[in-house]
């Protein structure tokens, strides 16, 4: 079964695992191959040919976005003729971004569409799986700010999608939240502690191949 671990034992465990001789990178390169496979898997199931899926990824600024960003080229190497698109909520330049770009990705970012979100909410609209890379182990609740922001004009996108697509793909119905709710999610490591169970499953959690000594 799924376990859970406090933001504290979390990065206790990265940092061991660096410490270990498991760079960052490393982990980041495993978390968004593991993202990248659950999607091929739905992708593999849902669809008959790889030309009709479109997948966005939210990336955020830190680590999480790092992974998405990973899951995004990984995507696009083994579905070349699939629509692949990342929308950054901030501007980044680095390594992993470049390796993205030269895939092939689509990069739009919150910074040059600040008028109406047009780009975000017509990304949304046209996405067979949204993939939300946004957000970390530091995020505390309620959400505030751009996140939350940019969230919410994606929950409104999905809204309106439901209500008029003719196509219907993908689409569950949920009750209203202030954001989102993730189904499934796909974790990067299991460490157990004693924590209630919740009153009923909201996720369905894939773990990481976990390495020896960790």
């Amino acid at each position: 079964m799924p376990k859970i671990v406090t933001t504290e034992q979390m990065r206790a465990i990265e940092t061991a695992a660096d410490a270990g001789g498991h760079p960052y990178a490393a982990m980041m390169d495993l978390a968004g191959q593991a993202i990248a496979e659950r999607v091929m898997l739905r992708l593999a199931t849902d669809f008959n040919t790889k030309t009709e899926a479109r997948v966005l990824l939210l990336v955020g600024p830190g680590n999480n976005g790092g992974d998405g960003l990973v899951a995004a080229r990984y995507l696009k190497e083994n579905y070349p003729a699939a629509h692949v698109s990342c929308y950054l909520l901030k501007p980044r330049q680095d390594a992993v971004l470049a390796d993205v770009r030269e895939a092939g990705v689509f990069i739009a970012d919150a910074e040059n569409d600040v008028s109406d979100r047009r780009v975000l909410r017509n990304l949304v609209l046209d996405a067979d799986i949204l993939v939300d890379a946004l957000l970390g182990i530091g995020t505390r609740l309620p959400l505030e700010g751009e996140a939350a922001a940019y969230l919410k004009t994606v929950r409104t996108a999905l809204e309106n999608r439901r209500a008029n697509s003719p196509r219907k793909r993908n689409l569950t119905p949920t009750e209203p939240l202030e954001e989102l709710i993730a189904d499934p999610t796909v974790e990067a490591f299991q460490e157990e502690v004693p924590v209630p169970p919740p009153p009923a499953p909201l996720h369905d959690c894939g773990g990481l191949p976990q390495r020896p000594g960790l």
